[in-house]
């Protein structure tokens, strides 16, 4: 019998070749908020301000902008007491007629390098606190959509229990997230459209940092600070310049521009008559108080009350008593300086005895 022979039998497979389906845009489940979550997006509305976050941030901010204001005025008056030395050789060289000395000369040369660096650190002072101030609006921009979320949220579950439950299903589910986005970007481009000087110019922080910047420059006796409305030129810049500085471009600054802020500072608070401890000012009419007074002075009025400064119409009220005033930094320094001379002429007066 023949062998067999072994065939090798390959068989066809058939191979199926399926289509693949097209992606799907991720879409994270989303549901509608329930009155626990709704009432959570209030608490953050209405306790922001008290947050432990929120609160330290602040603080910090305020912080920042207190140490820069500090910073910015003592860079600027320790320029101004070298260059009053400088003056005090020039002078009395000339009276002796005497010629330039070494330490004359050295002096000069550094008075000119610290005077670089000086409005250098300045100008970054100065960017530094708008920064700062964008800071603070975000946060309160963050309060104020919190509280349409939750007020938007709360209508919404409303229109849901009128409804019935049977409908929750047909109607879509808003997005918080989304929402709170979309506001948040609104809000950036609006604070971004305007100009520099209705963002800052106007604003109790970066007032308090120009005083405190222009009396370090300048003086109790040198020209006054320039209007607000001079703050910034026309492309946005800083005018960083004190009045009558010979250094850098000149900008256009009349005689009738620096008159319109010339004013007498009384360190005396109109109310109490008595001598300014903690002073606050108004950012309308710029007049100063004694805090407690004008605290107590606004609590006590029903509605709105005239500025008590002699002379002025301008109208407060308790309630706008935040915006409207603020701790004069400036005016504390002249207070504190105004201390340090009456003790150094007490110490004075006493070596004059002995």
């Amino acid at each position: 019998m023949p062998p067999r022979r072994l065939v090798n039998r390959v068989g066809s497979d058939v191979h199926t070749v399926r289509s693949k389906p097209e992606p799907v845009d991720y879409e994270p489940p989303s549901f509608p908020l329930s009155a626990h979550a709704i009432n959570n997006i209030q608490k953050l509305s209405i306790g922001r301000d008290v947050s432990e976050f929120s609160s330290a941030y602040k603080d910090q901010v305020k912080e920042a902008l207190r140490n820069l204001g500090h910073s910015v005025y003592d860079m600027n008056d320790r320029v101004k007491q070298q260059q009053s030395a400088l003056a005090k050789m020039q002078a009395d060289r000339a009276k002796h007629g005497t010629e330039k000395s070494d330490a004359e000369e050295e002096l000069e040369q550094h008075i000119t390098a610290l005077q670089s660096e000086v409005d250098e650190l300045t100008q970054r002072s100065e960017s530094a606190v708008r920064t700062c101030i964008d800071r603070n609006n975000a946060i309160e921009d963050d309060k104020a959509i919190l509280g349409d979320l939750y007020t938007q949220s709360h209508a919404n579950f409303q229109q849901r229990r009128h409804r019935g439950d049977e409908d929750d299903s047909e109607a879509p589910a808003e997005s918080v997230l989304t929402a709170l986005q979309e506001q948040r970007a609104e809000k950036n481009n609006h604070w971004a459209s305007l100009d520099n000087r209705r963002k800052y110019a106007q604003h109790n922080d970066y007032i308090a940092f120009k005083k405190l910047w222009h009396d370090g420059a300048v003086g109790d006796d040198g020209p006054p600070l320039a209007d607000s409305s001079k703050w910034f030129k026309p492309d946005g810049a800083p005018v960083m310049v004190a009045p009558g500085a010979s250094r850098g471009p000149a900008d256009d600054e009349s005689d009738e521009d620096i008159a319109v802020a010339r004013e007498v500072v009384s360190l005396n608070c109109p109310l109490t008559l008595r001598p300014l401890k903690e002073p606050y000012s108004n950012t309308k009419c710029k007049h100063t108080f004694e805090k407690d007074a004008i605290k107590d002075y606004l609590r006590n009025a029903s509605g709105q009350v005239q500025c008590p400064q002699t002379g002025c119409a301008e109208i407060f009220s308790w309630q706008t008593f935040r915006d409207d005033f603020y701790l004069d930094q400036a005016v504390l320094r002249r207070i504190q300086r105004a201390k340090q001379a009456k003790d150094n002429d007490e110490m004075d007066d006493d070596s004059d005895e002995h």
